[in-house]
């Protein structure tokens, strides 16, 4: 079976070493970026099920990225959440069409919730091959 892959964007190193361990634990395969500027290009070569964006990043332009990641054919079906402590992140997500969003900090359950919901016809471990 193929794991599913996600895009992990977060300019906090430790915050994408312990997300990339827990996902791999959880049967994903994490591919990590923490500079929004790089993501495009990395979401263009390893086309993942899912991007992960944090918001608060320094190098982040929401708008110019979403509208850039949308704009490109190799990266326009790519679902996208964010994940933030920001207290408008419900409305942000909103707005920007959003597959989901989490809050941090957030446990593992609640990571996993955003997965199935994203992810749904494609769930890991659900024993079926394609």
């Amino acid at each position: 079976m193929t794991h599913k892959k996600i895009l992990l964007v977060d300019d906090e190193e430790d915050i994408l070493r312990s997300t990339k361990m827990l996902l791999s634990v959880m049967g994903y395969d994490c591919v990590t970026v923490n500079d929004a500027r790089k993501v495009e290009t990395v979401a263009a070569k390893e086309h993942p099920d899912l991007i992960l964006q944090d918001l608060r990043m320094p190098t982040l332009e929401l708008d110019r990225f979403m509208a850039g990641l949308r704009s490109n054919p190799a990266t326009a079906d790519i679902p996208c959440a964010f994940f933030s402590a920001s207290p408008t992140l419900p409305e942000t997500a909103a707005l920007h069409d959003a597959t989901g969003y989490l809050t941090k900090p957030f446990r593992e359950e609640e990571l996993q919730d955003l997965l199935d919901r994203a992810l749904p016809a494609r769930a890991v471990g659900t024993g079926v091959s394609s």
